[in-house]
């Protein structure tokens, strides 16, 4: 029950990952008293002074677009490449 919680906790907090904010909490004294969780807070804000990267949104994980713009089509990359090699591509 008291994983639980502290899990919730950790999301709640936008922890990026919960397993590295897990191995730096003293979970010694961390406790459960009914529905509250005792000394978990005030870790946590230490936490986010002390190590404030391991908090916030998450950043998607695709890669920056192109510095020209867009990111060019499939069918632009064939045709730069036939080009390239002099090779005619048939019309579909």
């Amino acid at each position: 029950m008291l994983d639980s919680r502290v899990e919730t906790a950790l999301l709640a907090a936008k922890a990026k990952n919960t397993k590295a904010v897990r191995a730096l909490l003293d979970e010694s004294k961390i406790s459960l008293d009914g529905e509250n969780v005792l000394g978990l807070n005030e870790q946590l804000e230490a936490l986010k002074k002390d190590a404030s990267y391991l908090f916030g949104e998450t950043q998607s994980q695709n890669p920056p677009p192109p510095a020209g713009g867009k990111p060019a089509k499939p069918q632009d990359d064939l045709a730069k490449w036939a080009a390239e090699a002099g090779v005619t591509l048939p019309k579909t």
